[in-house]
């Protein structure tokens, strides 16, 4: 971070000082040097020329920053950055840590210098990245840091095939040949394929002929129906025990019978049918001439994907849901009984650290955290293959073919056993993306039914979670120093390491839970000047929340009358979607209610703070006399507990405080009797 600050720094004064080309003549020399040093050894993260790369990175990184707003500069010092483009890419350390550094520079921090003189770089970026693929690929020992390597590589691929699409499109042929020989040497892991096939796909929509696209993809393709038909055949995606069978994971790595490639191969599968769906939307640039599908039919990959998402994508999301509940735990051997906990991975990221290329993980290449990490990678791209799905032939014809109610049958229900932090992904991979993507005609009959099922699994999950956790404490006792300590390493790994890392996982599916109940009632409102983007309920304005406190604490005359409403509605207003729930009534307006109110409590400042904002502006939309007076007593009540939980929090306090003055003023018609507790 200080590196990346100091070349943000350095720049900028560059800018204001008009001594760019010095600037520059001085990163140019720091590239000469470094491209001449080669390591005497292995390097890890504290090795010298590691650290010398990684802040190189970060300069180079910052002078892209530069360039995409001075059109000027860049022209002044074109001979200079393809030289130094040039070193980059002619360097090869022999050494996958500081090749990592070298990717990410040609990756985030050169590709500006490409887009100065494309027809001189192009050829020289892809056969850097080809012989990466070629040498990596020959490794032995696949390492973490040769994985990192590989996919670094792959994510340069893909993002030169986005940026100039146009220019490689008549060398497609080309690089899917080297592409093809690298598959027949057994170089390249299923992973990198799929990443080769999303970079042969971009291309491939820029064709200006439907048949071709499809004809290319289907060969495409091939590779992933010959795995589907040998899953198919081996009963993997009929039923939970042939799943785990073809896994392995009712016996151990040193089985013969044992196939690692197994479980690649499987998510090579879900890969493929997300590329192919996430990049073949239409782009919105066009060119003249490029054809358009008459109907979802006749879309290039329409008859590719659409059998797939009924034969594998919504079996394995079952499957995979039904085996992290736990349903498979008889039939799995003891080499593989830690496969349902936590990966090292996930403890890592609720602690707040970062795996290092170096660490060192047990089981590597057949152990479990490999296959932990594999098979949550499959639910997570086969989950984004169905909100994919919708967007590319829309909801309309996904309700034709009966794809809705397959999925409605399917995912929701066999979510019961998840843990909080795997359920997250009907969520972030289904369900928010649909929000955003539905059109009004679809809402009731494609989208509520969504909304309600995953609102009323997620929600009955947290409430089930957060009164387990408060439980806990109060039995357990644990203080505030235990629970540093077990977060960052000052203590064991017991039972009470576990209670936290439960209760770290309630709070991250509270949040995508807010934000998922924030997308449905809540849109941003432009006012002139105002700063920042979306996202209110994610962060607080501190200077808006210090301004309600000076009015709180004067006295209040602002928050009085209809003040206290129009400085509600000053930053965010009701979404069209929630207005139409709110004038439905129904299910999900009754459950919009309960998870909004009983979110107010839970043990998180930031759901507390954006459910409160939520709160204002669906009592303010909902009709009075929607709400019996009991009803609204019980919502009252949940401000109070709200109040009693996170009243500490002075930014809390004022929300809370001002929403229930806000409710009082709003249903003041509906309390001229006694409210019932």
């Amino acid at each position: 971070m200080f590196r990346n600050r100091l070349g943000i720094m350095l720049i900028r004064m560059c800018q204001k000082g008009a001594i760019p080309g010095n600037a520059f003549d001085q990163t140019l020399k720091l590239t000469t040097t470094l491209t001449q040093q080669f390591p005497s050894q292995q390097c890890d993260r504290e090795s010298p020329l590691y650290l010398e790369w990684d802040g190189f990175v970060s300069v180079m990184e910052s002078w892209t920053n530069v360039m995409k707003s001075d059109s000027e500069l860049r022209d002044l010092l074109r001979e200079k950055a393809v030289s130094l483009a040039r070193l980059v890419l002619n360097y090869d350390p022999g050494d996958a840590l500081v090749l990592c550094c070298v990717l990410r520079c040609m990756n985030s921090g050169l590709l500006w210098v490409v887009d100065i003189d494309p027809q001189l770089l192009l050829q020289p970026y892809l056969q850097k990245i080809f012989s990466c693929v070629e040498s990596l690929g020959k490794v032995e020992s696949k390492t973490r840091k040769v994985m990192a390597a590989q996919n670094i590589a792959m994510q340069c691929f893909i993002k030169l095939c986005s940026q100039f699409g146009s220019l490689l499109l008549p060398y497609l042929p080309q690089l899917y040949e080297q592409y093809e020989t690298a598959v027949k040497q057994d170089i390249i892991s299923y992973s990198m394929r799929a990443s080769f096939i999303e970079g042969f796909v971009i291309l491939n929509l820029l064709r200006p002929d439907l048949e071709q696209q499809r004809v290319f993809l289907r060969q495409l393709m091939q590779d992933a129906s010959t795995v589907l038909r040998e899953l198919q055949r081996c009963g993997a995606l009929s039923s939970l025990e042939g799943l785990v069978r073809y896994l392995g994971i009712h016996t151990s790595p040193e089985d013969p019978a044992f196939c690692p490639d197994h479980r690649a191969q499987l998510c090579y599968v879900g890969h493929v049918v997300s590329v192919v769906l996430k990049n073949s939307v239409l782009p919105s640039n066009r060119q003249p001439g490029q054809p358009l599908p008459a109907s979802p039919e006749q879309h290039p990959s329409y008859q590719l994907t659409v059998p797939l998402l009924t034969q594998f994508v919504l079996p394995v999301i079952q499957l995979l849901h039904e085996l992290w509940s736990g349903k498979a735990k008889h039939l799995t051997s003891s080499y593989f009984q830690h496969l349902y906990q936590l990966s090292i991975a996930e403890k890592e990221i609720i602690r707040g650290k970062v795996l290092s290329y170096s660490a060192s993980q047990p089981g590597q290449g057949e152990g479990t955290s490999q296959m932990q990490n594999t098979l949550v990678s499959t639910l997570e791209v086969c989950l984004q293959c169905v909100a994919n799905s919708f967007s590319v032939f829309g909801c309309q014809h996904m309700l034709d073919i009966g794809f809705v109610d397959a999925c409605l049958k399917t995912i929701f229900p066999s979510t019961a056993g998840l843990d909080c932090w795997k359920m997250r992904g009907v969520i972030r991979g289904v369900t928010l993306p649909l929000v955003k993507l539905c059109p009004p005609e679809m809402w009731q009959s494609v989208l509520l039914p969504f909304l309600l099922q995953c609102c009323h699994t997620v929600f009955t999950k947290l409430r089930q979670s957060w009164e387990e956790i408060e439980e806990n404490k109060t039995s357990a006792g644990v203080s505030a120093e235990q629970i540093e300590g077990i977060m960052y390493g000052a203590g064991d790994e017991g039972e009470i390491s576990q209670e936290v890392i439960d209760e770290q996982f309630a709070i991250v599916l509270s949040r995508d839970y807010a934000s998922l109940i924030e997308a449905v009632c809540m849109t941003k409102k432009q006012v002139e000047g105002e700063k920042g983007g979306e996202g209110g309920g994610e962060k607080c304005d501190s200077g808006e929340v210090e301004e309600e406190m000076e009015e709180v604490k004067e006295g209040g005359a602002g928050w009085r009358g209809s003040g206290i409403r129009d400085k509600w509605m000053s930053s965010h207003e009701i979404a069209p979607l929630a207005s139409h729930l709110l004038s439905s009534g129904g299910a999900m307006c009754e459950l919009l209610f309960i998870s909004v109110f009983s979110g107010l409590s839970w043990g998180d400042t930031r759901c507390a703070h954006t459910f409160t904002n939520i709160a204002g502006l669906i009592i303010m939309k909902v009709s009075t006399g929607l709400l019996p007076v009991p009803v609204i007593g019980k919502l009252f009540e949940q401000v109070l507990v709200a109040l009693q939980k996170h009243g500490i929090h002075e930014g809390n306090r004022t929300a809370l405080t001002s929403l229930a003055q806000l409710m009082y003023e709003t249903m003041v018609s509906s309390l001229r009797t006694p409210l019932s507790t």
